[in-house]
């Protein structure tokens, strides 16, 4: 079975997870794929992110919506979504929470 990915790449798998620093095959499908149109979770999880306007978390993400962490990060590295840190305080000290958020490519994707 082949396993290399359409990219344009004369780059192997492997050689190509080790430029991307270890991401799997479906965190490497969806950046590679941020090019042209996201994969159907990927733009499932676009959607989610978009229809909010603070983000998600990551937790939210996998645990609810059943997302891989590694399909979130291949969003981040197409550009598709960002994650932003913001410092939230509740009664108790201040606590960082890391938020997903689509980005402006990631709203174009979703619209064509």
């Amino acid at each position: 079975m082949d396993k290399s990915l359409k990219t344009g790449s004369s780059l192997s798998l492997p050689s190509r997870r080790r430029l991307f620093g270890g991401i799997s095959d479906e965190g490497l499908a969806v950046a590679i794929a941020g090019r042209t149109s996201p994969p159907l979770r990927a733009t499932r999880a676009l959607q989610l992110l978009a229809s909010s306007s603070r983000g998600a978390t990551e937790d939210l993400l996998v645990l609810a919506h059943e997302f891989s962490r590694d399909m979130l990060a291949g969003l981040v590295f197409a550009g598709l979504a960002t994650v932003v840190t913001e410092n939230v305080r509740a009664g108790g000290p201040a606590t960082k929470v890391e938020r997903y958020r689509t980005t402006d490519d990631g709203r174009k994707a979703l619209e064509g």
